[in-house]
């Protein structure tokens, strides 16, 4: 068994200044089970083409940058946890997911097949979405990007 320690250490973060640096990103959290790197990993980087785009037809200069990051980072991290972030994924496989949506409403869900957390008034840069079933996490993305996408990538914060 690995015992990580409680933050993970800073020097293994990019540095101030590069393009990679944690204050430059919004974070895509998957989980680092196979299962989420399957099913999860893949709509993060449809998210990520999608939350580029919408950045970068924002118009305001220097907003962050998405980028996929595993959860064990994400969690471990204090510098990571305050960065803007969408989870991906169940929260009993994505400790993103677990530790945003104790923290943030559901602004939708359908019975117990597709969850959407994030602050309906976006004052918290955080969201997180998962279905039961790989269909339903798919339609969540869907609903996500249809739905709130534009006003959370809105009310983000200049890096």
């Amino acid at each position: 068994m690995c015992n990580l320690p409680i933050e993970l250490p800073e020097r293994l973060l990019p540095a101030e200044g590069d393009e990679h640096a944690p204050d430059a990103l919004v974070l895509v959290v998957v989980g680092a089970q196979l299962d989420c790197e399957r099913i999860d990993r893949p709509l993060a980087y449809r998210l990520c083409r999608r939350l580029a785009e919408a950045i970068d037809g924002d118009g305001r200069p220097d907003l962050p940058r998405p980028m996929p990051c595993t959860d064990l980072w994400f969690v471990n991290n204090h510098r990571l946890r305050q960065r803007p972030a969408i989870a991906i994924g169940r929260p009993d496989a994505n400790a993103g997911t677990a530790y945003l949506a104790s923290r943030i409403p559901t602004a939708f869900a359908v019975d117990d097949r597709i969850r959407i957390h994030l602050d309906p008034a976006f004052e918290q840069a955080g969201a997180c979405f998962w279905g039961t079933r790989p269909e339903d996490a798919e339609a969540a993305l869907d609903v996500f990007v249809d739905r709130y996408l534009h006003d959370w990538v809105a009310a983000l914060p200049v890096s």
